[in-house]
């Protein structure tokens, strides 16, 4: 698809894409394959037959080429990172930016496309652990350790001072222990709803592991499950509620976690 390059307006820049990634939220847009009770909403927000937008893509590093008048912080030549949230066009060569959106000069130790491969991932990390207010010393499991999201909780939670057990198939073991996970457990022999032990304070499920049908003691007492792949849509509260079930996240009173 060849479209004009775009001009830039006001407190806008324009950016030379260099990488980009496809996300999971580009992959449902796309398809269309979107949670249960939301496929009415998604096509009327995204496009009923076909993408509303063209040009999707949620995320983008590249090079900074022209900048709009109000544009005080960003200069022609600076290396960014950023994700456009709705707003599409990263996978285009060249991408409008609002100054406002969530941009970050690009570490010069990182290529474009590591800097834009841990955007999505550690975005989510980072908002389920704020949110979930974990602390030093607390126990931790994450459920799909080893994907985008799940990899990047190893690593924020284990600088965070928490004790990381990583549930993950087999082969991807040695990965989640490098990591940072103290113990990683094979998913096969270890499933999801069996570690009803009490041992952990957080559960973050990055794959909705059969709708994370966790048994009561899975959080240790008032501790809390969720699952960051589907932020505020299926979470648990308390240790007594189903984590991943929307109705018992309704019922439910918030303990002093929340949930991403």
């Amino acid at each position: 698809m060849t479209q004009p390059l775009p001009r830039h307006g006001p407190r806008q820049l324009l950016v030379r894409v260099e990488a980009t990634t496809v996300d999971s939220g580009d992959a449902r847009i796309r398809s269309q394959r979107l949670p249960r009770g939301f496929g009415l909403l998604g096509r009327l927000a995204f496009g009923w037959r076909r993408p509303r937008r063209p040009v999707l893509g949620s995320v983008l590093a590249g090079t900074v080429v022209t900048v709009g008048a109000g544009v005080a912080v960003w200069r022609p030549g600076d290396a960014i990172v950023a994700a456009t949230s709705m707003g599409g066009d990263g996978h285009a060569q060249w991408a409008l930016l609002a100054s406002h959106r969530a941009i970050v000069r690009r570490p010069e130790a990182l290529s474009a496309v590591e800097a834009a491969s841990l955007v999505f991932g550690g975005l989510t990390a980072a908002h389920f652990l704020d949110r979930a207010a974990v602390k030093p010393g607390e126990r931790l499991l994450v459920i799909g350790a080893t994907g985008a999201v799940g990899s990047a909780l190893l690593q924020q939670a284990r600088a965070r001072g928490l004790v990381v057990t990583a549930l993950a198939s087999a082969p991807h073991l040695a990965l989640a222990h490098d990591l940072g996970a103290a113990e990683a457990l094979d998913c096969r022999v270890h499933p999801a709803d069996t570690l009803g032990d009490g041992r952990f304070d957080v559960v973050a499920d990055t794959c909705v592991a059969s709708f994370c049908p966790l048994p009561a003691p899975a959080a240790a007492g008032g501790g809390a499950a969720s699952s960051p792949s589907r932020p505020a849509f299926r979470r648990c509260w308390r240790c007594r509620a189903r984590a991943g079930e929307a109705s018992a996240a309704a019922d439910a009173k918030p303990s002093r976690r929340s949930s991403a």
